[in-house]
């Protein structure tokens, strides 16, 4: 059995520019998807075991944190509950999908502003590690990593610590990495697309 030979638009090979776009209904169910299944699933977990493991790993649990934590908590398992019951429309599954991993840094990031605590930098490090894996569209990946690091800049400066260089150099390589990770995972699930968009003509 062979398989025909399909031609794909300049735009979808390697090093083009992506050719299916954000909007496409295809690759908005499949934010809205991974919204529902991966992201607020892992980005909530997430929150609560380090709610959990705050002491045993030497963050103080003062008042404001546990309101700040808690407070995260709730807005994720209130996007969760959203997303489970198809409240969320498509068309908004990329905000849904980047405002659902911009709980975790700010959690990250609100904690480490009150306690002051340098070492906090490395879950927000895990944090951003793990956008690559939630995240459908580069454009929105970038902008919740502008986002994120914005905010951590002036925090961790503010915090200290004798390691501020090497964490912002750990922070914009593993930035980096997420974009080129999630740029080429893109297009491969656009040619897969246009594949299929081939083979019904």
């Amino acid at each position: 059995m062979t398989t025909a030979h399909v031609e794909l638009p300049r735009g979808a090979r390697p090093g083009g520019r992506l050719a299916i776009a954000d909007d496409d209904p295809r690759v908005l169910l499949i934010a809205l998807e991974r919204a529902k299944s991966l992201g607020a699933p892992m980005v909530v977990s997430g929150m609560i075991a380090s709610f959990v493991l705050s002491v045993p790993s030497g963050v103080p649990l003062s008042r404001a944190v546990i309101i700040s934590n808690l407070a995260c908590i709730f807005l994720g398992l209130t996007i969760w509950l959203m997303l489970a019951r198809d409240v969320v429309a498509p068309r908004w599954a990329h905000a849904a999908l980047t405002a659902t991993w911009l709980l975790a840094p700010l959690n990250t990031l609100l904690t480490m502003f009150i306690t002051k605590q340098s070492e906090l930098t490395y879950p927000f490090l895990l944090e951003v590690s793990l956008l690559c894996v939630t995240q459908v569209s580069p454009r929105w990946l970038m902008a919740a990593l502008l986002v994120a690091s914005a905010a951590w800049f002036p925090i961790a400066l503010r915090t200290g610590g004798a390691h501020l260089t090497m964490q912002a150099a750990c922070v914009a390589g593993l930035a980096v990495s997420a974009i080129l990770i999630t740029t080429r995972i893109r297009r491969s699930l656009d040619l897969a697309l246009l594949r299929e968009d081939e083979a019904t003509r």
